[in-house]
């Protein structure tokens, strides 16, 4: 007898405005948005959006990994494994002062804080491919068909 694991799937839409609770069932804030590592596909992170006046801090946004939450589907939240204080001192950013350009440093602090590798530290990295239009790789005229010119189609060579 074979057994199945079905593994909960969900759009970004769905996760998005989760409520966030730790361990203690007090609420933290709420999922605002999930950012992706455009080379790899990956989670980067989640924001969690922290209301204006908990904590004693303003409106702030804070960097989790993806890791770092475990979702209750009979509750329908995220549970984090944080105390408000080790919150208060995460990685964050103000709401009209997102991070910008090459984020790895930013990633990798985050995850660290919350006690994960970020996998841009891991050494057995899944092949990303670039998935950048500006690139020279997608101006090239390497073939006829759009399989064949796109650089993101790792079987692109073999055809």
């Amino acid at each position: 007898m074979s057994t199945t694991n079905n593994h909960l799937v969900l759009s970004s839409t769905t996760v998005e405005g989760t409520n966030v609770r730790n361990l203690a069932d007090e609420k933290l804030g709420d999922i605002k948005d999930l950012m992706l590592d455009v080379n790899t596909g990956r989670i980067a992170y989640a924001v969690l959006s922290v209301n204006e006046g908990f904590l004693g801090i303003g409106s702030k946004y804070f960097a989790i990994p993806w890791k770092a939450l475990r979702f209750d589907t009979e509750r329908e939240i995220a549970l984090l494994d944080v105390n408000k204080e080790k919150l208060e001192n995460a990685p964050g950013f103000d709401k009209d002062s997102w991070p910008s350009g090459p984020q790895h440093d930013f990633v990798n602090e985050a995850h660290s804080y919350f006690g994960y590798d970020s996998f841009y530290n891991q050494s057995n990295k899944e092949a990303s491919y670039d998935r950048n239009v500006n690139d020279q790789k997608y101006n090239s005229n390497i073939g006829d068909t759009s399989v064949e010119k796109d650089a993101n189609n790792p079987n692109r060579n073999r055809l």
